[in-house]
């Protein structure tokens, strides 16, 4: 649940930011401009795009955060899932071989004796098996949980990458059509 709230974030945040961008677009589109006036509305225009650059890496250092807060929540978890885990067997332990010394005592015969020996070891077997399938399907779970994870990571960063780099190109774009004396209208 909480990568959705950090891929809306991240959608916000994009937003958020494209948002002046198209407000600069729009303002003042009618009408011939002189140089003088292309030349302020493009200073305007680089100063508010160095504001754009910045907001994106402080965006970027925000989802950066948010992401290692989460993947060190998910690890304090899974450390406390395992040691209950560790916690329940042990206890499990104590109280079979408790049952077992019960079961012994009761025991007279030898071939009694001997039967509770081949139910021990059949119990033993049987837990120990159960153990390792339970442990496998949890390692798989982990592994497949890491995947799914990895793969997630690629997906965001690739697009956060494309738009990071399309702001990018846009704001170069904008100040070299600046420098070069190309209107300010067709810059924005």
């Amino acid at each position: 649940m909480n990568y959705k709230k950090t891929i809306r974030a991240a959608a916000l945040s994009a937003a958020i930011l494209s948002v002046p961008v198209i407000i600069l677009a729009l303002s003042n589109t009618t009408g011939p401009s002189d140089g003088v006036k292309d030349k302020n509305r493009c200073s305007v225009f680089v100063n508010f795009s160095a504001r754009i650059v910045q907001k994106l890496a402080d965006g970027d250092t925000r989802f950066i955060q948010k992401r290692e807060e989460i993947n060190n929540r998910i690890s304090e978890h899974r450390v406390k899932i395992d040691e209950k885990l560790l916690n329940f067997r042990a206890k499990w332990n104590d109280n079979r071989v408790k049952q077992f010394d019960k079961l012994a005592e009761k025991m007279d015969t030898d071939q009694e004796k001997q039967a509770l020996e081949t139910f021990k070891a059949a119990v033993l077997k049987a837990i120990s098996d159960r153990r390792a399938t339970v442990d496998e399907i949890i390692s798989d779970f982990k592994d497949k949980v890491a995947k799914a994870k990895a793969d997630r990571k690629a997906a965001v960063d690739a697009i956060v990458k494309t738009y990071k780099d399309a702001v990018n190109t846009a704001v170069e774009k904008a100040k070299t059509d600046c420098q070069n004396g190309v209107s300010a209208n067709i810059v924005r």
